[in-house]
């Protein structure tokens, strides 16, 4: 899958992400992986060394957003015995990649057109996402595939104010399977607000006098019908503090138990 870069074209690195995410654009990863290497290390680089440094930097990623099944040999999806992953590191990656407004304004993207300077040409791209198109609040993410995987997409969507990532590899009818597994979720699912922020969850003593705890942010969980009551909350926090030095302190821990 092509971009259709040509040797001394000029595009931005924002444009070459929309090459690399909407066709799977395989000379627009390259071509991100060796620039950015080159901007970070040093222009002399070889596209070899680039590669590696990109590599490098990818892999030291997954590691610390969890996605500990994983390993990176290139910046392509071309099979390599050392190139894998699982379903659910993918969708660690892709929950941490959506809370980049332009990451998900790229694969949210149906289509568009992007210029190449050195031709004076512009070149439309098409999403080969159909999610975007065939199911009601899709945001993205991303197809994937070759022989030895097979067909693979990471899919999202957002319905009454929750999000869902899904994940399906070497599935044949990806795009059906997808819309199946996310209605079920999303029928089964709904938030739920466990704790409101500013109410008071208790008091704790400083200088012989209570002080209210509250807590910061509404505390808002996806629930199925079956978990709701089997929610318990645990509070843990003195009952006395030396001093109050700031407001906004963390003082005590929440914890939020569904059975077990």
């Amino acid at each position: 899958s092509s971009a259709n870069l040509n040797v001394g074209d000029k595009v931005s690195i924002h444009d070459l992400f929309y090459g690399m995410m909407l066709p799977s654009g395989n000379d627009a990863a390259h071509t991100i992986a060796v620039n950015t290497s080159r901007y970070l290390y040093g222009k002399s680089l070889s596209d070899n060394e680039a590669v590696e440094k990109f590599m490098e930097l990818c892999n030291s990623k997954l590691l610390e957003i969890g996605a500990y099944n994983t390993n990176f040999s290139g910046p392509d999806g071309y099979h390599h015995d050392d190139h894998y992953t699982t379903a659910y590191d993918l969708a660690k990656i892709s929950c941490y990649a959506m809370k980049n407004k332009d990451f998900r304004e790229i694969v949210g993207t149906k289509k568009i057109r992007i210029p190449f300077t050195t031709r004076n040409t512009v070149r439309l791209l098409i999403n080969k996402n159909k999610m975007l198109n065939q199911f009601d609040g899709a945001t993205g993410i991303k197809t994937g595939f070759t022989k030895k995987a097979g067909r693979c997409l990471v899919s999202s969507a957002i319905k009454n104010g929750m999000e869902l990532i899904c994940v399906v590899l070497n599935c044949p009818p990806m795009f059906e399977k997808s819309k199946e597994l996310l209605t079920e979720k999303f029928n089964s699912y709904e938030n739920v607000k466990i704790l409101e922020s500013d109410n008071i969850i208790g008091f704790t003593n400083c200088n012989g006098e209570n002080i209210p705890l509250i807590i910061k942010k509404d505390i808002v969980l996806p629930v199925d019908s079956s978990e709701k009551d089997k929610i318990r909350i645990e509070y843990n926090y003195p009952n006395k503090i030396d001093k109050i030095e700031d407001f906004e302190k963390e003082v005590g821990l929440v914890k939020i138990y569904c059975e077990n």
